[in-house]
């Protein structure tokens, strides 16, 4: 910065004299830097209102084809079995429904695991196999991990391997694996569900006991095929006496039923029979055979978790429960009795389950769809454009329905969203375009926001805001296109309607705030509180001739979308593709504006400096005076 003199010979206070003279100039930049930051604002308001111009028009493109309108909906007559979502692509009509059983997860509890000195185990990272068995620190022992997929991973242990490093070797087969020391227990799981997620170990009967994994339980949870049937596909609904020779029974019941009887014994050890009857009689003496389903349901009573599947051919005995028959008189023949209803049932092979470790075997999950069986390994199907997710099981012989229908609702919401999004847009251009005048309101400049507190600047400069696009012809024109088409009529069958026979319009001139007298209100619409006195015409109507709401609407935002997409339209050096405003032409000025800037400072500076310096010389030419005049007074003796 160059040196400047400041008044030492003449006394004049120099510095103040040249800013005033050059306050005058700088007024010229401070009125470029104004309209710089008007400019600025305006963008900034045209950015936001384009913003949601566009989302207008996307909804727009959206309901301009029926195929916008196609929404369906399913309800269940029971909502507590199954939910529903619904794909256009689906079909109108009563659906019967059954959810047989809900997918399962292969999950393992290990018996607890026992060290050989008694001691709970607390750190698994510290306690190693050699801990809970006889077992060298070189000696090798291995698991093998069968899956129901067929494949099998071979778990290699040693005497020094750690409970946390039989953990890690789970996991790196494929499950999911944890050890809780609060309950000395392993919890094994399938990653995903479904029956091919079901698992066994075998190998090293040492190594299996010391970590709790029973190989017999997983064997004896395994569930059975069902044996001796040659009668075809056997269902739940299949009859007992197709499947069990009650004519060897020699017991009857009141009834006149043959019967024959099962001993059952649960994992705590009690035991008690239940009674298979070939039929039941109900109160008014009609003869009921039993069946399949019947059979599981008794023996759910019993408290024991059974299932059939129809799929599988095959029961689930899951708690853990025995089954023996305990027919021991001779049959009619004279012959003895067998275990024959085991045999039919494939229920002869199945082997108690350990007290150690329970084993829940992964299922999956099976519906019955209009009479057609469906499986999944998750409780989700995908049929014909309804996606279900079973809930419940549904009882036994019984179903809910699926009710397929046009989605009244949905079109509703989708009329009354697309008005909701209008009338957001027309307010805000109605409110900018007859915004006040800010005639007299220059931005702040530092100094003055320096002594203003923040509420004051922001109201000040709002006032300017709000006043930018008063009058703007764009923005005029926007708003009286889109006006226009909303009041426009359309022909739908030989008939000419506008949105006032949908029950839609806007309020009386004097009833609606100011900037809102051209926003549209439904007829009955329980959010809008200045028509839901009103009688619903708008769903009455989708509800009894949807095709002529479909067709209006189409015609409607058709023609709303195509206006929009000639206002914005790319204008070269003006506007860009899919803007409202001239968006280019704006930022062209803005430029301009930071050049005009440069310019007008560059030149300010110079002016200041031009003034400094003639003072510069007025001072050294002073300055010369008083050094001549000190010389001739010195000369003179003075």
């Amino acid at each position: 910065m160059a040196m400047r003199m400041s008044g030492l010979m003449s006394g004049m206070d120099t510095e103040s004299i040249v800013q005033q003279l050059v306050e005058a100039k700088s007024k010229k930049v401070t009125k470029v830097k104004n309209s710089q930051t008007r400019l600025s604002w305006k963008q900034d308001i045209w950015k936001g209102l384009n913003s949601k111009l566009k989302t207008l028009q996307s909804k727009l493109n959206d309901l301009r084809f029926s195929s916008g309108y196609a929404k369906k909906v399913t309800k269940c007559s029971n909502e507590g079995i199954a939910s529903v979502l619904t794909s256009d692509s689906a079909v109108n009509g009563v659906h019967t429904l059954e959810v047989n059983r809900l997918a399962k997860t292969a999950y393992l509890t290990s018996g607890k695991v026992v060290r050989k000195d008694g001691r709970e185990i607390d750190d698994i990272t510290k306690t190693q196999m050699s801990d809970l068995i006889n077992f060298a620190p070189d000696e090798k022992k291995n698991l093998t991990l069968h899956k129901d997929d067929g494949s099998e991973v071979t778990i290699d242990l040693v005497g020094t391997s750690t409970v946390s490093d039989v953990l890690t070797k789970l996991k790196e087969a494929g499950l999911n694996a944890n050890f809780d020391t609060k309950q000395q227990r392993f919890y094994i799981s399938a990653k995903e569900s479904g029956s091919e997620g079901n698992f066994m170990f075998t190998g090293d009967r040492a190594v299996l006991g010391s970590l709790g994994f029973d190989v017999n339980q997983t064997a004896a949870n395994s569930p059975q095929w069902l044996g001796g049937v040659d009668k075809g596909t056997v269902r739940g609904s299949t009859r007992l006496d197709e499947l069990i020779d009650f004519s060897k029974s020699v017991d009857t019941t009141p009834d006149g039923a043959a019967c024959r009887s099962l001993k059952i014994t649960t994992a705590s050890g009690e035991s008690f029979n239940i009674m298979i009857e070939s039929f039941t009689r109900d109160e008014n003496g009609v003869r009921h055979y039993n069946t399949v389903d019947d059979f599981v349901n008794r023996l759910k009573k019993a408290g024991v978790d059974a299932a059939f599947d129809p799929v599988q051919q095959k029961f689930t005995i899951q708690n853990g429960a025995k089954i023996e028959s305990v027919d021991e008189s001779l049959a009619q023949d004279g012959s003895a009795m067998s275990d024959d209803v085991l045999t039919a049932l494939g229920l002869d092979k199945m082997t108690p389950p350990s007290a150690q470790a329970t084993f829940i075997r992964g299922q999956d999950a099976m519906i019955t769809l209009n009479g057609a069986m469906y499986t999944s390994t998750n409780n989700t199907f995908e049929v014909n454009g309804l996606t279900i997710t079973a809930q419940n099981t549904t009882e036994a012989g019984k179903s809910v329905t699926l009710n397929t229908q046009q989605d009244t609702d949905g079109i509703y919401d989708m009329v009354k969203d697309f008005l909701k999004t209008y009338n957001e847009i027309i307010n805000e251009i109605d409110k900018l375009y007859n915004g006040e005048s800010a005639k007299g309101y220059e931005p702040l400049s530092d100094a003055e926001k320096d002594s203003m507190s923040e509420k004051e600047v922001e109201k000040y400069e709002q006032k300017i805001k709000d006043s930018l696009l008063r009058r703007d012809s764009n923005l005029g024109s926007i708003g009286t296109t889109l006006k226009k088409i909303m009041l426009s009529n359309f022909s739908v069958n030989g008939k000419t309607l506008n949105l006032t026979n949908f029950g839609i319009g806007t309020l009386n001139y004097f009833a609606a705030p100011d900037n809102e007298r051209n926003a549209y209100h439904i007829d009955g619409d329980k959010d809008d509180v200045s028509t839901s006195g009103n009688q619903d015409k708008l769903k009455s109507m989708i509800a009894s001739d949807p095709e002529t709401v479909i067709s209006f609407f189409t015609q409607l935002s058709q023609s709303l979308y195509t206006e929009m997409n000639d206002m914005s339209a790319s204008v070269e050096g003006y506007r860009s593709f899919g803007s409202f405003y001239d968006d280019k032409k704006m930022k062209t000025d803005y430029d301009d504006y930071k050049s005009k800037i440069k310019t007008e400072e560059k030149k300010l500076a110079e002016y200041e400096d031009k003034w400094y310096a003639k003072f510069a010389a007025m001072e050294t030419a002073m300055a010369k005076m008083q050094q001549n005049a000190s010389a001739v007074t010195g000369l003179l003796g003075g």
